[in-house]
């Protein structure tokens, strides 16, 4: 559950009125700052889950137990046909679940730029990197959780009308920095619609 505020934008312009010659299938705003507030919910039952030590219980498990607090802000802007932006998002830990298990903060640092190639069709190339602390049992780390990964995310997007677009990107892994065996992300490919309102 995400929630995004965008409580002023640089310039005087509108976050949500893109300039004619910024890119659009993306949504990124002409130039402005936007803040995100998510809660992630506790998924699943404990019991069903892998045991903790074992493996890494936030890897295989549906969910850490616990309702953990999400936040984070971006920041874009636009000149021309190119929308550079950046953010930083963290999930923290909203505390220990009925096993005793405390998930590692883990914080997501995007870098990115887009442009529009032709009149509905545009483009946008991020740098992602992911880190991770160690989860925590009883309060002692798990030695076998914890990661710092980067991503190479290419995608286009195609407005299909004023308010919504179709977008396709992929998550390429570049870079992998992780504790003892732990399974490791593959390319991710993404088909979304947006609607913008």
């Amino acid at each position: 559950m995400l929630a995004e505020w965008r409580p002023f934008v640089t310039g005087g312009r509108s976050p949500d009125t893109a300039a004619p010659d910024a890119p659009g299938a993306f949504d990124l705003s002409p130039s402005g700052l936007s803040f995100v507030f998510g809660l992630e919910l506790p998924t699943g039952d404990e019991g069903d889950s892998v045991p903790a030590g074992v493996t890494p219980p936030t890897v295989l498990q549906l969910g850490s137990g616990t309702y953990d607090p999400i936040v984070g802000m971006r920041c874009s802007t636009a000149a021309e046909d190119l929308a550079l932006f950046a953010s930083a998002v963290a999930q923290f830990s909203g505390g220990e679940s009925d096993n005793g298990l405390r998930a590692g903060v883990t914080t997501e640092l995007t870098l990115g730029a887009g442009t529009r190639l032709v009149d509905r069709l545009s483009a946008v190339l991020a740098l992602e990197a992911v880190l991770r602390r160690h989860d925590e049992l009883d309060g002692s780390d798990i030695e076998n959780t914890g990661s710092r990964l980067l991503f190479l995310t290419p995608g286009i997007g195609f407005d299909l009308h004023e308010q919504l677009s179709l977008q396709a990107t992929v998550r390429w892994p570049l870079w992998r920095n992780v504790t003892r065996a732990q399974l490791v992300p593959g390319p991710l490919w993404s088909l979304a619609l947006q609607f913008r309102f």
